[in-house]
């Protein structure tokens, strides 16, 4: 089974299911930072998935997600980045405080490639996909 699953790039028809695999495998911290940024009637999910769709600035937008595939389904994916090196300047007063620890592990971390979110969606769990994307991140990973 595992020779039939795929890795791709993230298209932008992935938008969706990004946005959820993103949610889980933060769980729920970026559906909670999504909500505040929301207007009334807007989602947080509806927010997550506008900004992987369109803000090409930020490392979750969806050109940078490795995605697993079976039988023409996602299954599971990852993204991740190389941290700055040095890392830059942060004012925390404009982050949440959830935030601060994060950013504190990735100052410590500078010039490294992060592994920032993976997640495998709950049909296919069990099954060892996860594995195949720590290889696939492992691999991504070296190229940096």
């Amino acid at each position: 089974m595992y020779d039939k699953v795929k890795m791709r790039r993230g298209l932008e028809k992935d938008c969706t299911e990004l946005t959820l695999i993103f949610d889980m495998a933060g769980r729920r911290l970026p559906s909670a930072l999504w909500s505040k940024k929301a207007s009334q009637g807007q989602s947080a999910f509806e927010i997550g998935r506008e900004r992987i769709r369109t803000l090409s600035e930020l490392p979750t937008y969806y050109k940078n997600w490795t995605i697993a595939e079976l039988n023409n389904k996602i299954i599971g994916a990852f993204f991740g980045f190389l941290l700055e090196d040095p890392y830059p300047e942060i004012d925390y007063s404009e982050l949440p405080k959830c935030i601060h620890p994060l950013v504190e592990l990735e100052q410590c971390a500078s010039g490294s490639w992060l592994l920032q979110a993976i997640s495998v969606l709950p049909e296919a769990r069990g099954n060892g996909f996860a594995k195949l994307l720590l290889h696939e991140a492992e691999e991504v990973a070296k190229k940096f």
